[in-house]
């Protein structure tokens, strides 16, 4: 009788254990696919605003006189649209 107990609380702490490890492994590895995630989202972002600014940039360039602050003309040339 008392092996079979024995057994039982040794079944039940392998079981705990086994848990315990793979929890931490899983975990671990959710933690690294999720970083990976949000890191090439975020490089995927930066390369998006990069090129919305590099054609705003170059769509506002030729609209602007040498001589005069950009900001003024700017304000002006909207404020008509």
């Amino acid at each position: 009788m008392k092996t079979s107990q024995l057994f039982r609380h040794s079944r039940l702490r392998l079981a705990v254990w086994y848990t315990l490890v793979m929890g931490i492994i899983l975990s671990l590895s959710a933690l690294g696919i999720y970083r990976s995630l949000v890191q090439s989202n975020w490089k995927a972002m930066e390369r998006e605003i990069e090129s919305i600014a590099g054609t705003l940039h170059d769509s506002l360039e030729p609209m602007l006189p040498a001589s005069e602050d950009p900001t003024t003309v700017l304000r002006l040339d909207f404020s008509r649209g």
